[in-house]
């Protein structure tokens, strides 16, 4: 479902997207769902899906820590929302669905690697 939000607490003890206990209610996200990174628990994180699966967006919540989001790369159908007001970085290959997106972030706060 492309309009839900998965958000990632960090409970799994590692940094893998495919990791259900890394996530709200224990479930590993599906492509096109957006992804929330709350939380200051494995901020080190690794995209474990297949090459170029799509997620509908990336959010970092206003309690979030500084995460580094790495491993495969992806397509994202929507925008990266940093909230938290710190620095975020992104370090897989970020590729886009066609359309125009926005990144809602503040000068400094995302970085992309």
């Amino acid at each position: 479902d492309i309009d839900r939000i998965v958000i990632m607490d960090g409970g799994g003890g590692d940094g893998n997207w495919n990791t259900g206990a890394n996530w709200d209610g224990d479930t590993a996200p599906l492509g096109g769902e957006i992804l929330d990174f709350a939380g200051t628990t494995n901020l080190t994180t690794n995209n474990d899906f297949a090459v170029n699966t799509t997620f509908g967006g990336i959010n970092f919540a206003p309690a979030a820590g500084s995460f580094t989001l790495g491993g495969n790369g992806f397509i994202l159908a929507g925008d990266i929302n940093n909230n938290s007001g710190i620095a975020q970085a992104i370090n897989s290959l970020v590729g886009d669905d066609g359309f125009a997106r926005r990144k809602r972030a503040k000068p400094g706060d995302r970085v992309l690697g």
